[in-house]
C-alpha cells in the first residue's frame, strides 16, 4: 500500500478529514517518521511502523507542527512495568517483551497480529468461546501523556494485559522532586502521584481505538497489492 491509499485508508477508519490525516503525513514524512523514496510507481509501500507512527499522531491530539518534537516521545516511550505473560493460549506468545519495548514497535506487532489470517490455530480458542479475535484498546491520554495498551490476551478471559508506555518531559519535571527510584514499588508509587496531580486539572482528554480500527488497518497494511 502506498501512500495515497494509506492516507485513504487512515482517513476513512478514523473519521478524520482526509486533508487532516494529509497534513499529519506530510508532517511524519518530514520528521523522519514515515517511509520514504521514489514517486509515482516506484514509491515505498508503507509498512505496520508507518501505520503505528500514523495512528500515534492521530491519537495524540497534537498538531502537524508539533508532531515531530511530540511523536517519537509517544513511539519511543518504554514499558514502566514489563508484564511478561507465558500462558500457553496467549496470542502474544511470539512477541517477547522487554525492558527495551517501545510503545511504537509494539502497536506494530499488534497491527500485524490483528492483521493475520483468523483461522490460524492460536487464534481458535477465541473464535469458539468470543467468536471473534479479543478485545483490544490503544489509548492515548492527552493530559497524562501516556499510551496505554489494554488487550485480553488469552481465551479464557482471565488473563487481561494493561501495558502503560510513557517517558514524557512534563513526567520527567514532575519526578524530579523524588529520589530517583531504585525499585518498581517506587516508580510505581511516583507514577500514581503523577496521575493524582494530573487529574487535579480537571476534565482529562483521551483518544483511543479498538479492535476494529485495529483490524482494519491491519489486514490493509498486510493485504495491500505489492505487485
Amino acid at each position: 500500500m502506498r501512500q495515497g491509499p494509506f492516507i485513504d485508508l487512515f482517513s476513512e477508519v478514523f473519521g478524520v478529514e482526509h486533508k487532516s490525516v494529509r497534513v499529519m503525513t506530510r508532517a511524519l514524512r518530514d520528521a523522519g517518521l514515515l517511509t520514504t523514496g521514489a514517486r509515482g510507481v516506484n514509491a515505498p509501500h508503507m509498512t505496520f511502523n508507518d501505520a503505528a507512527n500514523l495512528t500515534v499522531a492521530l491519537l495524540s491530539g497534537q498538531t502537524p507542527g508539533r508532531i515531530g518534537e511530540i511523536g517519537p516521545k509517544y513511539l519511543n516511550a518504554k514499558l514502566w512495568d514489563v508484564e511478561i505473560t507465558e500462558h500457553p493460549d496467549t496470542i502474544f506468545s511470539e512477541f517477547v517483551l522487554t525492558d527495551d519495548t517501545t510503545a511504537g514497535d509494539f502497536i506494530a506487532a499488534l497491527l500485524a497480529l490483528y492483521a493475520q489470517d483468523i483461522e490460524q490455530e492460536k487464534f481458535k480458542p477465541f473464535l469458539s468461546i468470543l467468536g471473534e479475535l479479543p478485545p483490544v484498546r490503544i489509548e492515548i491520554s492527552e493530559s497524562g501523556q501516556s499510551l496505554s495498551v489494554n488487550l485480553q490476551v488469552t481465551h479464557s478471559a482471565l488473563l487481561d494485559a494493561h501495558y502503560l508506555f510513557y517517558d514524557f518531559a512534563s513526567h520527567d519535571e514532575f519526578a524530579s522532586q523524588f529520589p530517583a527510584p531504585t525499585t518498581l514499588d517506587e516508580t510505581a508509587r511516583i507514577n500514581t502521584l503523577y496521575h493524582e496531580h494530573v487529574e487535579k486539572r480537571g476534565m482529562q482528554t483521551a483518544r483511543w481505538i479498538g479492535r476494529r480500527e485495529i483490524m482494519e488497518i491491519g489486514k490493509a497494511i498486510a493485504e495491500a497489492d505489492y505487485e
